[in-house]
């Protein structure tokens, strides 16, 4: 395999904008190029493999959403080739609150 590309991130307005945030939906994807193009290719993250490309395309295409900060590993292995990227989620969704009011009673 050759992985011209594996990135992490979501286009927004046309612009590529990485992966950064826990509790974010991110769209990781490998295109592959070469003789061996068509054949299959697995992406893992942080050594567990997620997705799994068998069907002969020459994109995989993955829908993660990081639970954690930290750095994560994303790896497209096809065979004996690699292709490795470090991600690193530095923040967390504002995903809101439904508790808005404090705890007790008025009085």
């Amino acid at each position: 395999m050759t992985a011209d590309t594996l990135y992490a991130g979501n286009s927004e307005l046309g612009i590529l904008v990485p992966c950064t945030t826990a509790g974010k939906s991110c769209s990781v994807s490998a295109l592959l190029v070469g003789d061996d193009r068509y054949t299959p290719v697995s992406l893992s993250i942080n050594g567990r493999v997620v997705a799994r490309n068998d069907n002969g395309s020459i994109l995989l295409s993955y829908n993660w959403t990081p639970t954690t900060t930290g750095a994560y590993t994303l790896t497209a292995t096809q065979g004996a080739s690699t292709k490795t990227i470090t991600v690193d989620i530095t923040k967390v969704a504002d995903t809101g609150s439904s508790n808005l009011f404090p705890t007790g009673s008025v009085g």
